[in-house]
């Protein structure tokens, strides 16, 4: 399991990969073209010519009227040159996945969603490994496989109870926060308490906190090595204290 930070920079890392694919399909693109259409290649030459003499122009202090003009022709002859060789102006843009951020995971100087995104998407993954989190929402919680024989020890009959254990649990992921309490599910194997934490998990994760989900013998057996050797996978333990939603199964 990886930590907060190391879950965002494994994002980060992601992004950047997306831009690089993007930019490099996107020259691979011009390339063909422009190969392929050599008055377009001639056409971009003269536009990249143009803009070079208004820099320059810029940088001596000349007159920048003429320089202007040139480009600005400059522009209409590119642009038509791409309409006859039956592109259209983004065929030769990057595609990107982010257009608010164009796959750079900046946006006004703070990360952008879409790291958040990727960051949500790969603690999906690394919690899919260890549980079937993937089909365990509160969708498919189905009550109606519990009985509807009231129990004497409940004063209602199961399908009832868990109804209302569903909903509790829909509530609390809904208003999860740092203050939310701890919860402790008992009863016997099949009951689907794994599921109900799972659910928990993808609408927590879905609101936008970090979950971690491991298994007590797991914990456990980590704690036990850390008891006998300081410098043993400390990210591991570092991730548990630092979730915002810590899943231990088969505690008892």
């Amino acid at each position: 399991m990886r930590t907060k930070d190391e879950l965002f920079r494994a994002a980060q890392r992601e992004v950047a990969g997306y831009r690089q694919q993007a930019v490099m399909q996107a020259e691979t693109t011009r390339r063909a073209a422009y190969a392929a259409h050599p008055a377009l290649a001639e056409a971009d030459a003269a536009h990249i010519r143009a803009g070079l003499g208004l820099a320059k122009a810029a940088a001596l202090g000349s007159s920048m009227d003429a320089a202007r003009a040139a480009l600005a022709r400059a522009d209409e002859t590119l642009a038509a040159a791409v309409k006859e060789a039956g592109y259209d102006e983004s065929a030769f843009k990057p595609a990107y996945h982010c257009p608010l951020c164009e796959d750079t995971g900046m946006r006004g100087g703070i990360p952008c969603r879409c790291v958040a995104d990727v960051a949500r998407r790969l603690r999906r993954e690394e919690i899919n490994a260890a549980s079937p989190l993937g089909l365990c929402q509160f969708s498919s919680f189905e009550v109606e496989r519990y009985g509807t024989n009231v129990e004497p020890e409940l004063g209602i009959s199961p399908r009832e109870y868990m109804g209302k254990l569903l909903n509790y649990c829909k509530n609390y992921a809904a208003r999860f926060s740092a203050n939310s309490p701890n919860l402790l599910f008992m009863g016997h194997s099949g009951l689907g308490k794994t599921h109900l934490a799972l659910a928990i998990a993808d609408a927590v994760l879905e609101g936008g906190h970090d979950v971690l989900y491991t298994s007590a013998a797991a914990l456990a057996a980590q704690l036990g090595k850390e008891h006998f050797d300081y410098t043993n996978n400390e990210e591991w333990l570092a991730a548990c204290q630092e979730a915002d939603l810590l899943i231990l199964d088969d505690l008892g």
